[in-house]
């Protein structure tokens, strides 16, 4: 009797065992079937700025991946750098949380507010290895803004909102702001060309068998300074506008580091199971010393015009997409968190409500966009073809006044102020915008770039280690 249940004990025993060991083997293969993903986002690229929109500037490695994926030809982010950042990694609108009204300062104490949960987050407790290059811009004061303590396992490039592309130091006060894992660094190389040869080796030693990749590579390109190495500049002689060369100089160095980047994912024959999208942060700068470049559209960066937060986007993803497609659906910034998160078998997000769509569910076309809300007085939103416009440019007189309507369908270039014309669908909108409203928080990025708090000092390292002393 004592035998015969030894003999069942051991059957059950063997029987879970099994299971187990086939569960975990299936749990496994569904973790390597997860599609890699790899985000890359230009700093101030503008519309005509590449090949695939007729620009004079050599982009063939975008153009190719244009060609071989989908053009995303109304893709809209924000007027300026970290609201957009802050709406890819949350998903959210960034006026929910007081970060949609101007970026982060060098010796601004804020940052991305901790209770917004990251897609690195994400991704990574959906068994992915996630890594951050090149730019942050989210906070730099205190060690939990920083990328390595917000879902990314690793981080290589630099906090601030520019710096010097061979110094690596920052643009405006000129401290030392590059970094491996909160570890700064001193070396030699031309940003750009370091940030992709960073990426090529990721991918070239992660283990695809072990866990998927979730790469973010930040470009600081072509953002200024305008900086770039001579032998691209040498490309572009017969452009007369010498700061225009530079740039354009800048661009297609970016453009080399991302053909490399894709020449690698080829390589390790992981190109069919990797979702690749490229977008600008927002339109090309066109004051002061900057050269981007967004025609025929208006505006630019700092605008809520076309110019200022429709971009060039592209995605590639051969299992879903087919290649050489345009669609002129309307998409925004916001909607990479539930697309990423649903690739990557994540059913349901925690925490707070996302505003963006999944672009491949069935439901993604909408009527209604909100573009940017920055203020009570000061927002872009589209419904159905009609873009409300609120004191859109940068300053607080844009040309054709406060409240500006455009029919986009039939006015891309939004050359035709319909405000006067129909008022009822400007207070039509007005009162979808006044929803936001009441849903806004106080911006917790105060002042510009030119009121430096006279306590200051400036680190020789930005980081918090260094802020902090």
């Amino acid at each position: 009797m004592k035998l015969k249940f030894l003999k069942i004990v051991i059957f059950i025993c063997l029987t879970l065992i099994i299971t187990y060991y086939f569960r975990g083997a299936n749990e496994l293969k569904a973790e390597i079937n997860k599609p890699n993903i790899i985000v890359i986002l230009a700093d101030d690229l503008g519309w005509n700025d590449v090949g695939f929109h007729g620009s004079e500037i050599k982009t063939p490695n975008l153009d190719k991946l244009a060609a071989s994926g989908v053009r995303l030809e109304r893709f809209y982010v924000k007027s300026v750098c970290t609201p957009t950042r802050a709406a890819f990694l949350t998903g959210r609108h960034p006026f929910r949380y007081g970060m949609s009204t101007g970026v982060i300062k060098p010796w601004d104490k804020v940052g991305l507010p901790l209770e917004e949960k990251t897609i690195a987050e994400t991704l990574k407790e959906a068994g992915y290895y996630t890594a951050i290059l090149g730019k942050w811009h989210l906070g730099h004061y205190q060690e939990s803004f920083l990328p390595t303590s917000r879902g990314f396992d690793y981080h290589y490039g630099h906090y601030l909102g520019g710096i010097d592309y061979f110094t690596h130091n920052d643009d405006f006060l000129g401290a030392l702001d590059w970094h491996r894992n909160r570890i700064h660094l001193k070396e030699e190389g031309y940003a750009t060309d370091l940030i992709g040869q960073e990426a090529v080796k990721l991918i070239n030693n992660h283990n695809y068998e072990q866990q998927p990749l979730f790469l973010y590579i930040a470009f600081n390109a072509p953002h200024t300074p305008l900086h770039a190495k001579t032998e691209d500049i040498e490309d572009y002689l017969t452009i007369d506008d010498e700061k225009r060369r530079v740039f354009a100089a800048q661009v297609q160095s970016m453009d080399e580091a991302i053909g490399k980047i894709i020449q690698s994912l080829e390589n390790q024959q992981v190109c069919d199971n990797t979702f690749v999208f490229f977008v600008s942060d927002n339109g090309g700068s066109v004051m002061r010393a900057n050269r981007g470049d967004n025609r025929p559209l208006r505006g630019g960066k700092n605008s809520l015009y076309e110019g200022g937060v429709r971009v060039p986007a592209i995605v590639s993803y051969p299992p879903k997409l087919s290649a050489n497609q345009e669609i002129n659906q309307i998409f925004s910034i916001v909607d990479l968190y539930p697309t990423l998160a649903k690739l990557a078998g994540v059913e349901s997000v925690e925490g707070k409500q996302l505003d963006g769509l999944d672009i491949f569910a069935k439901h993604s076309r909408r009527d209604e966009l909100l573009i940017q809300y920055r203020s009570s007085t000061s927002a872009a939103i589209i419904k159905d073809n009609y873009k409300l416009v609120l004191n859109g440019g940068y300053g607080e007189s844009p040309y054709y006044g406060t409240v500006e309507l455009f029919n986009l369908k039939t006015d891309p270039l939004e050359t035709h102020n319909l405000a006067y014309v129909e008022p009822e669908k400007v207070k039509e909108i007005t009162t979808l915008l006044e929803r936001y409203e009441q849903e806004a928080q106080p911006s917790i990025i105060e002042g510009s770039y030119v009121e430096i708090p006279e306590d200051f000092i400036v680190p020789e390292v930005w980081s918090p280690e260094y802020l902090q002393r």
